[in-house]
């Protein structure tokens, strides 16, 4: 079996190093927390979400949802990236789950969105107000 995630390096005499993880990401996340919201495929209503982490090309958020999520499920993604209550029209980003844990809790899920796509981040994110 392959393990297309590790490198593993053969010496001479036949020993191996450890293996050593391969970095798939093609741009680098930031740990970014912000208040999002997610229009689910199907869905009329947007469901409330926060980012844990966010690159160019996708991002990790908690959704506060109790509707399973599958890999290659379409959504849509509007991000709060400044200090401002509301979010300016057109600016829902269109993505795809590609990894959803639904173990966590029944009413909030891990997932893994890749943006369709890749989008700029912020040069300068507001940090968000005390509440």
């Amino acid at each position: 079996m392959i393990d297309r995630d590790r490198i593993v390096e053969l010496h001479p005499l036949g020993r191996q190093t450890a293996p050593v993880p391969v970095e798939r990401r093609r741009h680098t996340r930031s740990a970014i927390a912000r208040a999002c919201k997610v229009q689910l495929s199907g869905a009329v209503r947007y469901e409330p979400a926060t980012t844990i982490d966010v690159s160019e090309s996708g991002a990790r958020l908690y959704i506060d949802s109790q509707r399973p999520l599958e890999p290659g499920q379409r959504l849509l993604l509007a991000v709060a990236w400044d200090a401002q209550p509301t979010l300016r029209a057109g600016s829902a980003i269109p993505a795809r789950v590609v990894r959803a844990d639904d173990a966590q809790q029944a009413d909030r899920r891990s997932v893994a969105v890749e943006f369709e796509t890749p989008i700029a981040l912020p040069a300068r994110i507001e940090p968000r107000r005390a509440a």
